[in-house]
């Protein structure tokens, strides 16, 4: 039987830590209620606060408060229009392109829980990129303001994207910041956002690239503005 997680509470120690306790429920199951509630404590392999001096380039910046597997970021394929830099303690990643500029690091897990805030320019889109195995195949959980279709997870097979799955519509504003969650466990990957109920994302057929360990952060759309990211963690039960 998978187990998959419900919303639930963030608790974080003095050391940085990141745990979530959350109701876990079988996956696929409508309510909480419905479940066989227990409580699951996940910790933090990498949490990554972008504290550092304003300018510097991310592959430079030393991941902290929590960087258990060691890693640090890199750019992921051409990513020569989007310079991502911290300012004011957050990741700026701005430039113009499509789903082509990820900076992402080996988490050293497939199974875990992918979370950022994410806070869009004016008709751009960003977000997670979770079970990555080079350039050209991973997961994309993308974010879209000024689109129909705000919230898609995309699956890059040999650099060829599809549309795998579409939440229903949810208004995504620029200049605000969303608290993004994606819940990633054996063939399954569910996406909440905002503490909104969801999941605005469920997934039952991921089986590609299922064992992946890279995961990151993305920015895409025509604009030229600058998306910000802060607080990105990736952890585990």
């Amino acid at each position: 039987t998978y187990m998959y997680y419900a919303a639930g509470t963030y608790n974080q120690d003095v050391s940085g830590q990141q745990h979530i306790k959350r109701a876990s429920i079988p996956f696929g199951l409508a309510t909480i209620g419905n479940s066989q509630a227990d409580t699951q404590v996940e910790v933090a392999k990498i949490y990554d606060q972008f504290t550092d001096t304003n300018g510097t380039n991310i592959t430079a910046h030393t991941i902290s408060p929590t960087n258990v597997p060691a890693t640090a970021w890199t750019a992921l394929g051409t990513v020569a229009s989007r310079t991502g830099t911290i300012q004011s303690n957050k990741f700026n990643l701005h430039g113009a392109g499509g789903l082509t500029s990820p900076y992402s690091l080996e988490s050293g897990v497939s199974e875990a829980t992918f979370h950022a805030v994410i806070n869009l320019a004016a008709n751009a889109d960003g977000g997670i990129l979770l079970r990555s195995s080079d350039a050209n195949n991973g997961w994309y959980l993308d974010v879209a303001k000024g689109y129909v279709a705000s919230i898609i997870l995309y699956k890059d097979q040999a650099n060829s994207f599809t549309a795998a799955s579409t939440a229903a519509s949810y208004t995504i504003n620029s200049g605000t910041d969303y608290t993004v969650d994606v819940y990633a466990s054996h063939q399954f990957i569910q996406m909440y956002i905002s503490g909104t109920p969801g999941p605005f994302i469920s997934y039952g057929l991921a089986t590609f690239n299922q064992t992946a360990t890279q995961a990151g952060l993305f920015t895409g759309g025509s604009a030229t503005g600058t998306n910000v990211f802060s607080n990105f963690k990736v952890s585990v039960p």
